[in-house]
Formats: C-alpha cells, sequence, structure tokens
C-alpha cells in the first residue's frame, strides 16, 4: 500500500484518476491481483477479501487526495474564533492535527488501523471455519 500511496503522489491527478474507478491495465490489474490473492491467502473469504481491496485501496486514494489537495491550496491556515471554538470543541482542539497538510506523517497510523481490522476479520473467519470443521 505505500507503493500504491508512492506512485499515486508521484503522478500529478493520479489519484483524482484511480478514484472510483476500477482497475484497468497491466500495472492496476497486476496490483489488484496481488492485493486480493493477499487478502483470500490471509484466510478472508472471497467476499471479505473484496471488501477489505476496497476498503484498503480507498484508503489509499483518499489519503493520496488530501496529501495533492493540501499541496495545491494556497490558503493559509487561520485560527478558529471563539464561536467557532464554542461551536466545535474538539475540531477546535484537534485542528492542528486535522486541518490542511496535517495528514502527512499518519498514513501508516491509519493503514494499520485498517490492516488491523482486516486480521481481525481474518483470524474471526479463521476460527469459525476451524469450530465448523470439528462440528
Amino acid at each position: 500500500m505505500k507503493e500504491y500511496l508512492r506512485c499515486l503522489l508521484a503522478h500529478q491527478d493520479a489519484a483524482r484518476v484511480a478514484a472510483g474507478r476500477p482497475p484497468a491495465g497491466p500495472i492496476r490489474l497486476r496490483g489488484a491481483e496481488t492485493l486480493l490473492a493477499s487478502l483470500l491467502s490471509a484466510g478472508l473469504s472471497e467476499l471479505q477479501s473484496i471488501d477489505a481491496g476496497l476498503v484498503l485501496t480507498t484508503y489509499v486514494v483518499g489519503f493520496a487526495l488530501e496529501q495533492q489537495a493540501a499541496a495545491a491550496s494556497s490558503a493559509p491556515a487561520s485560527s478558529p474564533d471563539q464561536s467557532f471554538i464554542d461551536a466545535y470543541p474538539t475540531l477546535s482542539r484537534l485542528a492542528d492535527r486535522v486541518g490542511p497538510g496535517s495528514t502527512a506523517g499518519r498514513f501508516e497510523g491509519g493503514l494499520n488501523l485498517v490492516l488491523d481490522g482486516i486480521a481481525a476479520q481474518a483470524e474471526a473467519s479463521g476460527r469459525r471455519r476451524r469450530k465448523r470443521a470439528r462440528l
């Protein structure tokens, strides 16, 4: 997934072009093949693998879109006024961590959250299969 992100960020508009489109062309098809085969090998069902693949690729493409939009934005960050702070205290407290350009170093953390969820699903599927096999 890190390599996919690197490729998307290396080419202007690549994430925008990839967003919402099924893989086409030999490179994207090879990536989809590798991803789905890996998810199946991890113990996910076919439908779980498709869902997990969609979540992973959507996360990476979305992350790339956010990075490219932040890089293209020339608007300086402004401090929230008191009415904003009163209405949105959590957003105000976290503004410097969630605002434009704040995501660059957080790709791995989010990716790990997604991968942990996929691993938990694969483990649960394995337990269900083992339980059925014993019956």
